[in-house]
């Protein structure tokens, strides 16, 4: 027997707009001071986190899926599981206080540096978490990553 679903739109950092997707809600979590929808997304058949905040539309459909179970794993543990990861390179104290989920290493280099091996979801979130950082935080494993940052930093320049 299956129950009914939703249909949100929601704008990824990916996104240029948002899209709709059928969800299957699973459950409602924190983590600091964001709130995430766990929901099965039935197009790509898998569990997927969305912010609350950046879903823009919700309404219940006549469409029917069979329930999925939630996996319960953690916001961190799910990030721990994605294959994108970045080894960055910060001060010490600005690493000893960032409250990204992904981080699964952060170890001191030298006395007042340290390395943190972050992994994401999200490759536009990371790139605008490092360009907040206003050029504490460096990428040291991944050239390609690092071209794309600097792209992107480039969009952000207005011309005088």
């Amino acid at each position: 027997m299956g129950h009914s679903v939703c249909r949100i739109s929601y704008r990824s950092m990916d996104d240029a707009r948002p899209r709709e997707r059928l969800v299957d809600p699973l459950r409602i979590t924190a983590n600091g001071d964001q709130t995430y929808l766990i929901a099965w997304d039935i197009a790509v058949d898998e569990q997927r986190t969305y912010r609350m905040d950046k879903i823009e539309g919700l309404a219940l459909t006549e469409d029917s899926v069979v329930p999925h179970a939630p996996d319960v794993a953690s916001l961190h543990d799910s990030l721990a599981r994605t294959q994108r990861s970045a080894k960055l390179l910060m001060p010490f104290d600005m690493a000893e206080h960032l409250d990204w989920a992904g981080i699964t290493l952060i170890e001191r280099s030298g006395t007042d540096m340290a390395t943190v091996t972050v992994h994401y979801g999200s490759e536009r979130w990371l790139l605008s978490q490092i360009i907040a950082a206003g050029g504490a935080i460096r990428i040291l494993d991944d050239p390609a990553l690092s071209k794309r940052l600097c792209d992107m930093a480039k969009t952000l320049v207005c011309p005088l």
